[in-house]
């Protein structure tokens, strides 16, 4: 089947000139970064001081978290009595961090704890009893939790039960009942006044460890765990605001100096040694080799990678990294192909408000990734459903106009069990079940979604023509970093504009035109977009929204544009 582009909304926030020139006047900088930054919710000149020069001092005091004094104290009581503390993790990259930087600060002033984590496809998200009675057996009397925890109340209880105390870290939104642990560190807890609500898990972690040293007196050491705590902040895609901003701009700031073995070794593997590392590179190079670890069947490697000084082992973990982060990939592309071979058999399946999709054994560990590939190519929820030994589980991706809990909880009668929020959500059904719950969900898709619901939008940030390109406006623009959630990299467009040579494909799939004309022409490059090309030969204008990017080749820079979306002289 041949693909498409589909077309896409462009939307252009309102122009605001009072705002944009109070910025302009106080601060000095040019009207279009200004623009940028209302654009991103900044819009007092203090505020856009702040925003570019984010300060290791603007970090809040850890004791402002409710709860912070009393679990400081329980930790201290435990290192000094010699007690046992186990520290419960999740098996994503937030999680996998999160332990790996308690574990490191906790011996390092002087307790004796050991770790779990459980396994994806075996155990399932979350606190487990049986885990917590196991850990009375070996002799430990404190459990910390991080990146989960916020919804087990009957584990809490069973802990309280059995004499542990369970200390809960999570930054998830509590359930209407808070688990009755020992004490619980989540900023989105009821009367918790501390002011960054959106910490990753191992933000919350790192605020603890921040705690703990200023206790003894020496905060700062808190701050070489950041690097870390940086790359699970960006894996969790949390918004790069506020707080969340700073840990990850200063953590990426020295990061290709690590003197962490594991780390170091880690960012060779992933082609990043001696280069500034970005947001981007941690999401799609970093990230995803330590996530293959849990989603491909393991977990601990991930942790003891950060907390070994044997080059020999860590060489062998990020070697074995790199080798489940293959597998994932081929998997997921067996998946994908099995899901186009489908579009052909039932076409019907996908235009559906919900697609829906089932194949037999497919793997647990990436059908989460397979759902969002859905997502981006049909701007549509999906959910894909591996059908083993007669039950059907799922992971399923939703767009901001399609809240999935919502839609499960309509379902709930045809569903084992299910849990997640309005993006993201896992669910389990008998395989019989797949048709009739396929067909229920739409029905209730049909009651709170429109056909305008699946016109894909691209926010744009201001419209330039091409001679406003330059690479001071890419200094202006970096000042904005780190790119992320919250705060993405500005989107721009130009419209009417030629096409001076190409196209031509990149490695078969990619495409990539000359725009511009013989005074002035960038390289322009569309990921994943070849399927254009024939189209392009007859254009002469095109319309196109891009971000802007230097290139580095063979000792040279230049400026090109990676484009987000095309337009046409007959589209309106």
């Amino acid at each position: 089947m041949q693909e498409k582009l589909i077309e896409k909304r462009w939307i252009l926030p309102p122009i605001k000139e009072s705002l944009i020139s109070t910025i302009v006047e106080n601060l000095g900088i040019s009207r279009l970064q200004s623009i940028l930054l209302i654009n991103r919710g900044i819009i007092t000149p203090e505020a856009a001081y702040k925003y570019l020069h984010p300060k290791i001092e603007d970090l809040h005091n850890p004791f402002l978290m409710k709860d912070m004094e009393k679990v400081v104290k329980r930790i201290f009581k435990a290192i000094e009595n010699g007690e046992k503390i186990l520290i419960y993790g999740d098996f994503d990259v937030d999680g996998i961090t999160s332990v790996s930087v308690l574990q490191s600060a906790l011996e390092e002033l002087g307790a004796k704890c050991k770790y779990f984590i459980p396994q994806r496809l075996s155990d399932g998200y979350g606190l487990k009893e049986d885990v917590i009675i196991d850990s009375k057996k070996q002799g430990f009397s404190l459990v910390i939790s991080v990146d989960c925890g916020i919804r087990a109340t009957e584990v809490a209880e069973k802990a309280k039960e059995i004499g542990i105390d369970l200390i809960i870290t999570d930054h998830h939104l509590p359930g209407e009942k808070i688990p009755d642990a020992y004490a619980i560190l989540n900023p989105k807890q009821k009367n918790c006044t501390y002011p960054e609500k959106n910490l990753a898990g191992v933000g919350v972690v790192f605020k603890l460890i921040e705690a703990l040293f200023t206790e003894k007196g020496f905060k700062e050491e808190a701050r070489k765990y950041l690097k870390i705590v940086a790359i699970g902040t960006i894996a969790d895609i949390v918004s790069l605001t506020g707080e969340n901003r700073v840990i990850v701009k200063y953590g990426l700031m020295d990061l290709k100096n690590t003197k962490n073995i594991g780390l170091k070794t880690l960012l060779e593997f992933s082609g990043l040694k001696n280069k500034d590392i970005s947001c981007m590179d941690v999401a799609f190079k970093v990230a995803p080799r330590i996530n293959a670890v849990g989603r491909m069947g393991g977990t601990s490697a991930a942790v003891e990678l950060f907390n070994s000084s044997d080059q020999e082992f860590v060489t062998k973990v990020v070697k074995d990294m790199n080798f489940k982060n293959m597998k994932r990939q081929h998997e997921e592309g067996n998946i994908l192909k099995e899901i186009n071979e489908l579009t052909i058999k039932r076409p019907e399946i996908f235009k559906e408000k919900i697609i829906v999709v089932a194949g037999e054994n497919w793997h647990r560990g990436v059908i989460g990734i397979v759902a969002s590939r859905l997502v981006e190519k049909y701007h549509r929820p999906a959910i894909v459903l591996s059908i083993e030994n007669g039950e059907a589980h799922g992971s399923s991706r939703s767009t901001s106009k399609f809240h999935l809990l919502n839609a499960l909880k309509y379902c709930n009668e045809y569903l084992i069990r299910y849990g997640g929020h309005a993006l993201a959500a896992g669910l389990t059904l008998q395989s019989d079940k797949i048709e009739i719950f396929r067909k229920k969900i739409n029905e209730y898709a049909e009651t709170v979604m429109s056909e305008e619901d699946f016109k894909p939008e691209l926010k744009i940030d201001s419209y330039l023509s091409l001679s406003d390109i330059s690479f001071k406006l890419v200094e202006e623009i970096n000042e904005l970093a780190p790119f992320g959630e919250g705060n993405p990299l500005p989107v721009f467009a130009t419209e009417n504009v030629k096409l001076y040579s190409g196209p031509w494909l990149l490695k078969e799939k990619h495409l990539k035109i000359k725009v511009g004309n013989v005074l002035q022409n960038f390289d322009a490059v569309w990921w994943k977009k070849g399927f254009l090309f024939d189209e392009l030969i007859y254009q002469k204008k095109i319309s196109i929204a891009y971000t802007i990017h230097l290139n580095e080749h063979n000792g040279n820079t230049t400026l090109q544009l990676n484009l987000k979306d095309m337009k046409f002289p007959n589209e309106k």
